[in-house]
């Protein structure tokens, strides 16, 4: 019987996990950021993203002064 109850409150804590790795892995294959890089950003009102402190920069979210105009366009 305790077996039984073990696995009914396993399950869905797996099943949870494995949901917020495919929508993280999703968001970040579409937007280049995960869902918690997301969530700093939205918090802090910076560009957050790990990707830049993987690449070698030495920050992870980037703060971007409002009075001045950044375009990353190369045209």
């Amino acid at each position: 019987m305790h077996t039984r109850l073990i696995i009914a409150l396993i399950t869905p804590l797996l099943f949870s996990s494995c949901a917020y790795t495919l929508a993280s892995t999703a968001t970040t294959a579409f937007t280049g950021k995960g869902i918690g890089d997301h969530a700093l950003s939205t918090g802090t009102g910076s560009d957050c993203n790990v990707l830049n402190y993987l690449k070698g920069l030495d920050y992870y979210c980037e703060t971007r002064d409002i009075a001045e105009t950044y375009n990353r366009n190369p045209f």
